[in-house]
């Protein structure tokens, strides 16, 4: 399951996340969208995009996801983001 983030989440003040899923094109929260974390709240966590100075906050939503050779749905409801530990760019140079 590669979409879906960890089921425990561990986040810290200015830890570098990505968002799993798009929650507002025109704010620029997209999916693979580096977002810095502010501030950790119980309902929801205040982040700030890594190339503007403005805060958004983003509430726990819900994931569900059907597992393999299984006729069920698992749903959780958690935070979207995911610590970003490193990211590969493949640039094609002419």
């Amino acid at each position: 399951m590669n979409f879906l983030p960890p089921h425990r989440l561990d986040l810290k003040q200015n830890c570098i996340c990505t968002i799993q899923r798009n929650l507002s094109v025109e704010k620029g929260l997209v999916r693979n969208a580096r977002v810095r974390v502010i501030v950790l709240h119980r309902r929801f966590v205040k982040v700030q995009l890594l190339n503007t100075s403005e805060g958004h906050c983003i509430p726990r939503i819900n994931f569900a996801f059907h597992p393999s050779r299984s006729s069920w749905t698992v749903n959780r409801r958690q935070f979207p983001p995911q610590l970003a530990y490193a990211t590969t760019l493949m640039v094609v140079k002419d």
